[in-house]
């Protein structure tokens, strides 16, 4: 997992996102169990709109650590943040905070159901001018709660 997390970023903010220092706290040291294309495509999704929302100059945090048999995968990021009546919705397909043309509103829609196919979680917290942090939890390739691989 950290080595698909720390590729997916690399590729990422060399391609688009120059200036935007990313922290990498890798250490969950574990594998997951389902489709890797499909979780490439989340890491890239929910890292994209982080690396979106802070000025040229902003932070993006990735840790990773595991605990009782999943793996938790938290992005934060130091932007604006989302407001309350927006944050509610963010899983919704085709909602979007981008201006038209920037982006469908299926990114973290899609994210969500891959998540939930491998037995896993996403969640979004934010607060207005402090920052949006998203945390996933997927079960671990050894655990006994991984959903069936798609």
């Amino acid at each position: 997992m950290d080595d698909v997390l720390r590729q997916e970023v690399a590729t990422v903010t060399s391609a688009e996102h120059k200036g935007v220092n990313v922290d990498l706290d890798l250490a969950s040291g574990s594998r997951v169990k389902g489709p890797v294309e499909e979780f490439r495509q989340v890491v890239i999704n929910v890292f994209e709109n982080a690396v979106h929302a802070v000025d040229p100059a902003g932070r993006v945090r990735i840790a990773t650590r595991t605990h009782t048999g999943r793996v938790r995968i938290t992005v934060e990021d130091d932007g604006d943040g989302i407001p309350a009546a927006e944050l509610e919705r963010v899983f919704d397909p085709f909602y979007t905070t981008r201006d038209p043309g920037e982006g469908m509103g299926l990114g973290l829609a899609l994210s969500k159901r891959t998540l939930e196919d491998m037995g896993g979680t996403i969640q979004m917290r934010s607060r207005e001018g402090r920052g949006t942090m998203v945390t996933i939890e997927v079960p671990t390739s050894d655990s006994q709660e991984v959903a069936r691989s798609a």
